[in-house]
């Protein structure tokens, strides 16, 4: 074990000395305050060469809470949310602090990780793929723990959240359909009653009312690719001839790119499909997939600067606009039903 000058296990105060700083930054750097690069370099390497080591616990006794922000999820299968929490957690160890991941998996229920929160001490709490429960609001609110629900949001009571405009993102998909010239629909969803299925389902709906429009086939089932392969196959027996599908998400609609590809159809000759979230397999070569991007690292941010500042004092509610991307998935009907033309280029990209 490192010690100080004096054989003593070194202490905040030795790191202060060597650092030539006062120990109230060294104490600020530590619980991951606001301090300037050079301070915060200069404390860590003092630190190091000390071989000092923050005592969290101690930390959380003299603050009221630690240095940790927890992460709760509730199914990481889907493989946006991996891609999504891969870029949280760096963020958030980029400002001094750390993770503490609880997954409520295999359908057990969030309210059960509650405790944990508490016991912890933890600073923060970020809430992704479940939705804040009323008796974990309270929980938040008895002990003072700041959150924030992250590409969710509660549809009922308030709650601080940021996400994606599924809605929007949606109406944006429905229009390109119409604008490309097709003529019969489809809508593939995820859980009925998740708000992120609700949103996209309604915003294509509303959409292609617009025009004039609506979908002949509107399904939902799960954000999973067995549901997808399902669903293709529905898709595939439909009486009327689908031409442009839209799904709630990338995984389904990879799941109805393959269902329709083992049946002997083909993408996009035959039907358009585009999804949501453009998660980085989306732009392998065998789906080139088009898909409305959710603004990930602007959704990071604001979440995180929403619990910097007062989120006690909310709610905080904002909904941040998506992207198309079209790739070659899509193709305007005159291109789908001509027999020997060549597919797009898989790595072009069109952005709205």
């Amino acid at each position: 074990m490192s010690t100080s000058g004096n054989g003593s296990t070194p202490t905040q105060h030795d790191v202060a000395n060597l650092a030539k700083v006062s120990q109230s930054a060294v104490s600020r750097v530590l619980s991951g305050g606001m301090a300037s690069s050079g301070l915060r370099e200069k404390v860590e390497r003092a630190c190091r060469e000390l071989g000092y080591v923050p005592d969290l616990g101690a930390r959380a006794l003299v603050n009221g809470f630690s240095n940790m922000v927890a992460i709760i999820v509730a199914n990481i299968q889907n493989p946006f949310y991996p891609y999504i929490l891969d870029k949280l957690t760096l963020e958030i160890q980029g400002r001094g602090r750390e993770v503490l991941l609880l997954n409520a998996s295999g359908g057990r229920d969030i309210d059960e990780l509650a405790p944990l929160v508490v016991q912890y001490k933890v600073r923060s709490a970020i809430i992704m793929t479940a939705s804040l429960s009323s008796k974990m609001a309270e929980l938040f609110k008895e002990h003072r723990i700041p959150s924030v629900m992250l590409n969710r949001y509660s549809t009922v009571g308030t709650a601080n959240s940021v996400a994606c405009d599924n809605y929007e993102g949606a109406r944006l998909v429905a229009r390109e359909f119409v604008k490309a010239g097709f003529e019969t629909f489809a809508y593939v969803g995820g859980e009925p009653v998740s708000s992120t299925n609700l949103d996209r389902r309604n915003g294509f709906i509303d959409g292609l009312a617009e025009f004039g429009h609506r979908p002949h086939l509107a399904l939902d089932g799960g954000f999973n690719h067995d549901w997808g392969y399902e669903a293709g196959g529905l898709l595939n027996r439909s009486r009327i001839p689908i031409q442009a599908c839209f799904c709630a998400d990338d995984v389904i609609a990879m799941g109805v790119m393959d269902s329709l590809k083992d049946a002997g159809r083909s993408v996009p000759r035959d039907m358009s499909v585009v999804g949501f979230d453009d998660i980085p397999s989306a732009g392998w070569a065998a789906y080139s997939l088009s898909t409305v991007a959710q603004p990930v690292d602007e959704m990071i941010k604001k979440a995180l600067e929403i619990l910097d500042g007062d989120p006690l004092g909310g709610p905080v509610e904002l909904r941040i606009p998506g992207r198309l991307i079209l790739r070659s998935s899509f193709s305007a009907p005159a291109q789908q039903f001509e027999q020997g033309v060549s597919a797009p280029n898989p790595r072009s990209r069109r952005k709205f």
